[in-house]
């Protein structure tokens, strides 16, 4: 399964397979056109495939834990590329983003209404959708993600929308992504997030990349978004601003 690969990636697939199709490789005429064929077959099932994934959600959760600027940066970000989004806020996440953010989420989840691939849930709506593993969804990332959600998870406690969803995701073995917010952490927070990782989470910390000497810290945020949304198979790779070159 594909998980919404970017037709920008689908692109670079195809114009490598051709480079490849042309090189020393390809001895034969005969050979090439066989490949030819296959090239293009092979790039319009993908693209059929990402239009297909392109019609389900990405959920984003936001718990109480610090790191709300990240939380409003991915999400417009999916936003931006035409993806489907479902948000979950934490009844803490809204006093943190508050507080973090200076302005109300609310202001921000009107203003990410005004697109039609958005959709909010409030966290104790435990019948929407998104409950049922019947509903498919492209995964979910809960960023930040406390320690208290953590230890829900790793233990089977589905008490609310946010936990119930990403609980749906692992049963069905669709990716989970979780951003933990927390130092330092001691032996049950580690237990808690080794025992997700088995189970087929992927655990992102929010490590700044020192080697690249960044300024700010929105260049900080926007560079873990991109690593974010490498991570989903939305981008292909970082922007130059965000590589290492040495």
């Amino acid at each position: 399964m594909y998980y919404c690969k970017p037709i920008a990636c689908l692109r670079k697939h195809y114009s490598e397979t051709n480079r490849l199709i042309k090189s020393e490789y390809s001895i034969f005429p005969d050979q090439r056109y066989y490949f030819y064929d296959f090239a293009h077959i092979h790039y319009s099932q993908l693209v059929r495939e990402v239009e297909l994934n392109n019609q389900y959600p990405y959920i984003v959760g936001i718990s109480g834990a610090s790191g709300s600027i990240i939380s409003k940066k991915f999400i417009t970000a999916l936003l931006e590329r035409d993806l489907k989004v479902v948000t979950i806020f934490s009844n803490a996440s809204k006093l943190v983003w508050d507080q973090e953010l200076k302005t109300s989420y609310q202001s921000d989840v009107n203003k990410w209404s005004e697109y039609p691939n958005y959709t909010n849930y409030a966290v104790g709506d435990l019948t929407a959708p998104i409950a049922s593993g019947s509903v498919h969804t492209n995964g979910m990332v809960i960023v930040p993600c406390s320690m208290n959600s953590v230890a829900s998870l790793a233990n089977g406690i589905t008490n609310n929308l946010l936990l119930r969803s990403a609980d749906v995701c692992m049963k069905e073995k669709r990716p989970l992504t979780i951003i933990p917010r927390e130092t330092p952490l001691h032996a049950i927070h580690l237990s808690n997030l080794s025992k997700l990782a088995s189970l087929g989470a992927t655990i992102m910390p929010t490590d700044p990349p020192f080697y690249l000497n960044l300024k700010t810290l929105d260049q900080i945020v926007n560079y873990f978004v991109y690593k974010l949304l490498i991570q989903l198979g939305i981008e292909v790779e970082l922007p130059p601003d965000y590589r290492y070159t040495g």
